[in-house]
Order: C-alpha cells, then sequence, then structure tokens
C-alpha cells in the first residue's frame, strides 16, 4: 500500500496532466490525469487487498514513468501556494469549474469525457483546496471546452445526434433521480456486449461507449458525494441520452464473451498488459466503488456483465 505522502503525489500529478491535455486543447489527452486520478482513489479504498494494491501501486507507477512530460509538476507557483495563503481564491476558482459544469453537464459530447474528468479534479481539489491556481483552473476549463467538440456522427445508427439538442438547461430542469440509477442504466446495457469496430468506413466505439456509461455515473456519485446535487441531475440526462444513443447497437449481433478471470481485487488483473491501461484503470475505481452500493440481489448479475467487459478490455 502506498502512502498518503506518495499518493497526494500522485494526485498532483494528475492534475499537472489534465492541466496540460487542456492547455493542449486535445480532450483526449486527459485520459492520463483521469487514469492516475483515478488509481489513487482505487488505492485509498480500505477494501483493496493489500497484493492488489501493491500491484496497482506498480502499475501508476510505470504509467507514471512513461509518461513523464505529461505527469512533470507545474510550476511551484501554480500547484502548491499554501492554503492559508489562498483558500479565498481557491474557492472562487473551484467555482468557476463548477459554473461550467452546470452549463454543461446536461449536454452529452465525448460520451461525457468533459464531465468525468471536471468530476475527477474536483474530488482532488475538495482534498487540496490550495492547489486551485489560476493556470490549474484554466487549464481545467480549456480541456472541459475542448470535450464539448465532437463528431455528429460518433454514434452507431446516429447520423447526427447534436440533431435536436439544447445546450440550455434552466434551474429546475435537472433530470432527477441519483448515481444508483445511473449505474445501473451502465449495467443494463452490457447485456449486450460486443467490440469496437469498423462499420461502412468508420471506426465505431461499441465496448468504448458502454464502458463511458459506468464511469459517467461513478463521477454522477462525485458530484452528489461532493455536495453538487444540482451537477449529478443534470448530468443524469445526459446519461440517460447516451444509453438512448448506444441503443441502435443492439441491432448487431453480439460477441460471444467468456468472463475475465481476474477481477480488480486479484494481483493478477494489474499485472496483466493490456491495450487501454487508461479505460481499465478508470472502470475498475468506478466498478469497486458503485458494486457495493447495489441492493445485494443485484449485485451477481453485475459483476457476470462487468467480468465480459473486462475480456474485451484485454483482462484474462
Amino acid at each position: 500500500m502506498q502512502s498518503t505522502t506518495t499518493l497526494d503525489a500522485w494526485d498532483e500529478a494528475g492534475i499537472a496532466a489534465l492541466v496540460r491535455a487542456g492547455e493542449s486543447k486535445n480532450w483526449f489527452f486527459g485520459h492520463f490525469g483521469a487514469a492516475l486520478i483515478a488509481g489513487t482513489r482505487l488505492l485509498r479504498d480500505p477494501e483493496l487487498p493489500g497484493p492488489a494494491a501493491m500491484a496497482l501501486s506498480a502499475k501508476l507507477s510505470d504509467l507514471v514513468a512513461e509518461n513523464r512530460d505529461w505527469f512533470a509538476p507545474l510550476s511551484n507557483a501554480a500547484l502548491s501556494t499554501p492554503f492559508e495563503l489562498a483558500s479565498v481564491g481557491a474557492h472562487r476558482n473551484r467555482e468557476a469549474l463548477v459554473v461550467v459544469l452546470r452549463r454543461d453537464a446536461g449536454t452529452l459530447r465525448t460520451s461525457g469525457h468533459a464531465t468525468i474528468y471536471l468530476s475527477a479534479a474536483l474530488d482532488v481539489l475538495a482534498r487540496h483546496p490550495g492547489w486551485s491556481s489560476d493556470r490549474v483552473v484554466d487549464g481545467l476549463i480549456s480541456l472541459h471546452a475542448a470535450g464539448q467538440e465532437d463528431d455528429p456522427a460518433r454514434y452507431y445508427g446516429t447520423p447526427d445526434y447534436f440533431d435536436g439538442e439544447t445546450r440550455a438547461i434552466s434551474s429546475d430542469e435537472g433530470r432527477g433521480g441519483d448515481s444508483i440509477e445511473a449505474f445501473r442504466i451502465g449495467i443494463a446495457s452490457l447485456d449486450h456486449q460486443l467490440p469496437d469496430r469498423e462499420i461502412e468506413g468508420r471506426r465505431h466505439f461499441l465496448t468504448g461507449e458502454k464502458l463511458h456509461l459506468l464511469t459517467h455515473a461513478h463521477a454522477i456519485a462525485t458530484f452528489e458525494r461532493l455536495g453538487l446535487g444540482d451537477v449529478a441531475e443534470r448530468a443524469m440526462r445526459a446519461q440517460e441520452r447516451l444509453a438512448g444513443l448506444v441503443e441502435p447497437s443492439r441491432g448487431l449481433e453480439a460477441a460471444e464473451v467468456a468472463a475475465a478471470g481476474a477481477t480488480p481485487f486479484d494481483a493478477h488483473f494489474w499485472e496483466q498488459s493490456v491495450p487501454d491501461v487508461f479505460h481499465v484503470i478508470k472502470v475498475a475505481e468506478a466498478v469497486v466503488a458503485q458494486v457495493p452500493r447495489l441492493p445485494e440481489g443485484e449485485r451477481g448479475v453485475a459483476l457476470e456483465r462487468i467480468a465480459r467487459l473486462w475480456t474485451l478490455l484485454g483482462i484474462r
């Protein structure tokens, strides 16, 4: 198990990577920081067994070592201002992040990546208020803005998913519901699984869109925990929109997918080499946090479906 000092250092590195992704104005690069933050949150879970925690720690160490340019510390002025000198400004800056979420979280773009990234950042900044410098917040807002740009034909079976959708949501238009219902929506989508593939000359993320129903639900739970219930309600609207957009893929023949033999609670899970370590870490953190919140009678089906998702992500 890593020390709190190491976990805090990885949180700082995760924020730095998110900021650099925003400064590059490319939402895809946000996966670096979001994965590291997800990994540190998972390591803070007391239910994670020691051998699994050690294997995950090694995985995160490798991730940082292999991507030093993304995870290198920002300038001292950017991230490490003492809390007693920056608390008022930090609060103001964090509120700027909430403002953009209130504006945009209800409108689906890029399968919710921008919302997922900011939920992770806000969780870290809630623990470290003094890190909310101008550069950090500006970078996070730029990352969020980049995540609003998307291909309208992103989803299989929907030529233009922007059609008929509006970005404006008034204060009383939240969907309602809660993060448990959001997670159930994600689990329900996994009863029909198939790998990403090219169809009629276009690459479709048939697995990728469904796994984001899980990580986006986890973002909704994070907003609830941080006291941002209105943001959670708006994001629930986007969750339902994403669930509807993956429905046309049910017209494709489902793959025969065996359940993976390992889970995030096993060291072997983290010792394996996988094509997309970023999403494996992010989904694992969401699953470990959210499955125990389901009623006991729903957990077996959820875990069986998630085990087949692990196979599609390269876990054996």
